[in-house]
């Protein structure tokens, strides 16, 4: 069979455990093992990770591993693979992240059909919230020109057309210690017009987002990091011709690396460091940034430019102080179950230091915030107006997997708009939107872990990406067509999700006061049946577990195979036909590995002939 992938892992000393996760999660691939290979390029290790790679590629088919003398960066290790690969497309790994089982298979036929140079494949991230949002949200084929949005988030996990590669001289820069190189890498490509397809439908690649990392601690060293900024910026700016795509590459350059030193950072950064890095960013802007693009930016981050580009950082100071205060609050006002759906309802308003965010609208059609006068007195009055996008606001529901943390969309978007509020205006809007447990991702049922339910709010040109409150003291389980499915309210006043009970079980609602206990006789000696109130039931699910029945005497508690049933709308726990001993016993039951003690006990008067009754006893 063909190669299909080459996944290529650049390695340095690295850690034993971070690269037996790589390898278990590439054995885990539905990908078959001969349609890719893994190659594995050591950039001069001075302990034993190539020793351990040696031993690898020994005990394993289709793995490769090379050393080559350190070089100081990943760029020329992943050039060496590259150079070493057969695989029709070829995906970077860093050496302790790991792959989804299913995700490069489906992203390698996506990208094949599509014939792309490039599939920006869904990645998650350990940390945070809405990675890679707007990204993934679909799948996408190779427009007739591809625009850079395509490629964010710009890391090199992705899947390379090979023969792209090649043919374009698309290749990493290899010089040591030269920070952001997969984002030169990525712009490379994409001036080299690279045909990009986004495979969002299913999770690929996990960016395990650790304490310490080798590309992160260039923060310290502040010449270093303007220095390669610097070069970036200039390097990028030579790739393209004067125009709209060279713009577009300027541009986010300079909202992302320039004008974030004056939004939430210099609020806390020492007086030297802010000094320092707003001076470097402004003669570098001078230098390469023309003023003209600004008009690309929203307001407040054209503000801030305004502010960068003048050199005012009392103004810059003041409007940072406005945007760390603005944020959007959302208070749940209906969760409830509907057929196989969680049906959520919130409302969300934009606020300012605790209170709505007021805007005014001026006599010539501007839309201002109240707090931002003084900023505009400084900066003049056409900066900071919202005219443009105060009708434009979002709510979208998300999903959050705890365990593999991958971001899913939830339903469709709903509106936040302008309301009136005397003769002043406020944002705010109320959103419903349903969870279809069957078909939630990509119309694939959720897995059996717990999700984290988002809401991210866009407004005013800002987004505010955050949970999604839930009702104080929510727990509303359900049994959906085979599925134990538990909403309730998290220790943080988030909503949540239990697919699977790994925390809670619906069978303890056997506990309640309200549930019925039923003795049954049966042809293989008797049956018990115990209702679970409260529990949301649609389609059928039988899940298995256990009964244990706890005598009154010193006799041992007798155990019966149960099965949690769920059916015509209501859910209840059925025992096995069992011959059971006469006596007074208290339930217990057990389902997905917690035990339930209840209050009920059931009376058996004889083996042949019984009867039941139910006692409730305060503890």
């Amino acid at each position: 069979m063909r190669t299909c992938v080459s996944l290529v892992v650049p390695t340095y000393r690295t850690e034993p455990d971070h690269l037996g996760m790589l390898v278990e999660s590439v054995d885990r691939l539905t990908l078959p093992a001969d349609a890719f290979e893994l190659i594995f390029v050591d950039d001069g290790s001075p302990d034993d990770t190539y020793a351990r790679l040696q031993k690898l590629a020994a005990e394993r088919p289709h793995t490769i591993a090379r050393q080559i003398p350190n070089s100081g960066w990943p760029g020329r290790p992943r050039n060496v693979g590259t150079d070493q690969a057969s695989g029709e497309y070829v995906l970077y790994l860093d050496h302790d992240d790991v792959l989804f089982p299913d995700g490069l298979e489906h992203a390698y036929a996506f990208g094949h059909r599509h014939q792309a140079d490039v599939v920006n494949v869904k990645e998650a991230r350990t940390k945070g919230w809405g990675w890679g949002w707007d990204t993934y949200d679909q799948d996408r084929a190779p427009a007739p020109e591809s625009a850079l949005a395509d490629l964010l988030p710009l890391t090199p996990h992705k899947l390379y057309r090979r023969d792209f590669l090649r043919e374009q001289h698309v290749r990493f820069d290899e010089r040591r210690r030269l920070l952001w190189e997969d984002v030169r890498f990525n712009l490379l490509a994409y001036a080299r017009g690279a045909r990009v397809a986004v495979f969002g439908s299913r999770a690929c690649y996990h960016w395990m987002k650790r304490e310490a990392g080798t590309s992160t601690t260039f923060g310290v060293d502040v010449e270093e990091k303007w220095r390669n900024l610097t070069d970036l910026v200039r390097s990028s700016a030579d790739l393209l011709p004067p125009g709209p795509r060279r713009d577009e590459v300027l541009l986010h350059l300079y909202r992302g690396r320039f004008l974030d030193r004056l939004g939430a950072w210099m609020l806390t950064a020492r007086p030297q460091r802010l000094e320092y890095e707003t001076e470097r960013a402004r003669a570098l802007a001078e230098e390469l940034i023309p003023e003209r693009l600004d008009a690309g930016l929203t307001p407040p981050v054209r503000a801030r430019s305004r502010c960068l580009r003048t050199g005012d950082l009392d103004t810059a100071r003041r409007l940072a102080l406005i945007e760390r205060g603005v944020s959007a609050s959302a208070v749940a006002v209906a969760v409830s179950w509907q057929g196989p759906r969680l049906l959520l309802t919130i409302e969300s308003q934009l606020r300012y230091e605790g209170a709505p965010l007021i805007l005014t609208r001026t006599a010539d059609g501007r839309l201002q915030r109240e707090p931002d006068a003084a900023v505009r007195a400084a900066l003049g009055q056409d900066q900071l107006d919202f005219a443009g996008s105060a009708d434009t606001g979002l709510l979208q529901f998300g999903l959050k997997a705890r365990d593999t943390r991958e971001d899913w969309h939830v339903g469709e978007p709903g509106p936040l708009a302008l309301e009136p509020a005397g003769d002043r205006f406020v944002i705010k809007g109320r959103h419903t939107a349903a969870v279809e447990i069957g078909t939630a991702i990509f119309g694939r049922p959720l897995g059996q872990q717990p999700y984290d339910v988002s809401l991210s709010t866009t407004a005013l040109d800002r987004r505010f990406h955050h949970a999604a409150p839930g009702p104080d003291g929510l727990v509303l389980p359900a049994l959906i067509d085979g599925t134990a499915v538990i909403a309730y309210t998290n220790r943080s006043g988030g909503l949540s999700l239990d697919v699977g009970e790994r925390f809670r079980t619906v069978a303890a609602g056997a506990a309640s006061p309200d549930a019925t206990v039923d003795l049954l006789p049966s042809d293989g000696g008797s049956v018990l049946e115990l209702g679970v109130p409260g529990v949301h039931v649609h389609g059928c699910t039988a899940l298995p577990g256990t009964v244990r029945l706890v005598p009154d005497d010193d006799r041992e508690p007798v155990e019966l195979s149960a099965t949690l049933l769920g059916s015509d709308g209501r859910a209840r726990i059925r025992t096995a036909a069992a011959a059971i001993a006469p006596g007074t016993y208290t339930i217990q039951v057990r389902f997905s590995g917690r035990t339930t003690k209840t209050d009920h006990t059931v009376t058996v008067r004889s083996t042949l002939s019984t009867r039941f009754r139910r006692l409730l006893h305060r503890r």
